[in-house]
């Protein structure tokens, strides 16, 4: 009985509107969106990713050159220091993948990368996308993928993020990414906002639930599935509880960076404080 109990409890505190109207109730009563002024090249982002949940830009247009050109000189500092230092690299790092600043990365308010995740026009995207006053950042960090022969495994296969209701990730591409560099790949309109809320098959990989491109493509088909392969300084906008993959590199490298905004309501923390 205990076990229906909290099943059930479970169930209505992630229910969409108990999620906004309860747990989120402040953000969502104290948002206007006239509080905002947006760049049209935001703008135009926003409105692609209510409708599919993954919406690219050109960084350049939304961090401006200078902050780019000085991300990407801190990013080739961090990988040389990540491969000569070998204390950097911990045990929790996937074989194909690096989190250069750690798989927790502690919370610098004074680092570059910090700078760039809190940009106002970063944040009021943010707001706007959940329609919620100070929607919180809670992650950044500078990912390496490497070239790999193995079958794809983990994140390079098809799930979804399941911390919050709506989950906005920011990737900054700072190479270019063609098929063979694993593009990050989407699912459109499985988000919470879209209009495919049904879940894929799946089975389970250490507990977690993984789908392939079999069972994906019956869901949505494999023609509609988004494949961000794109040149360098493209700034990808996707809802990461919407189903996605990547980083399966079969040649070359993968490097970006990346910052993620949950609701305030969200009880999962990522910074190693």
């Amino acid at each position: 009985m205990a076990a229906v109990i909290n099943n059930l409890k479970k169930k209505i505190k992630n229910h969409p509107i108990y999620w906004r109207k309860v747990r989120n109730k402040k953000a969502t009563s104290s948002f206007n969106p006239n509080d905002y002024q947006l760049t049209d090249e935001a703008k135009k982002a926003l409105s692609e990713i209510k409708i599919n949940g993954i919406a690219f830009t050109n960084a350049k247009d939304i961090i401006g050159e200078d902050l780019l050109a000085q991300l990407i000189e801190e990013a080739i500092i961090v990988k040389n220091n990540y491969e000569t230092d070998k204390k950097s690299k911990t045990g929790d790092d996937k074989d194909f993948a690096r989190f250069l600043l750690g798989v927790n990365p502690k919370f610098d308010k004074n680092s570059l990368f910090n700078k760039i995740a809190n940009h106002p026009i970063l944040q009021s995207f943010a707001d706007n996308y959940f329609s919620m006053k100070d929607v919180e950042m809670r992650y950044y960090n500078v990912w390496h993928h490497l070239a790999t022969q193995e079958e794809p495994s983990a994140s390079q296969l098809w799930h979804r993020d399941r911390e919050d209701l709506q989950i906005l990730k920011v990737f900054i591409y700072l190479t270019d990414v063609s098929v063979e560099n694993g593009p990050f790949t989407y699912a459109p309109q499985t988000h919470l906002l879209g209009k495919i809320q049904s879940e894929p098959e799946f089975f389970l990989e250490k507990n977690v639930k993984r789908t392939n491109d079999e069972m994906m493509n019956k869901l949505v088909n494999k023609n509609q599935w988004i494949q961000a392969t794109a040149p360098k300084y493209t700034l990808i906008f996707a809802d990461t509880h919407g189903f996605h993959k990547g980083g399966y590199v079969k040649e070359g490298e993968r490097l970006l960076f990346t910052a993620m905004y949950v609701s305030p309501g969200c009880e999962r923390h990522y910074f190693d404080k």
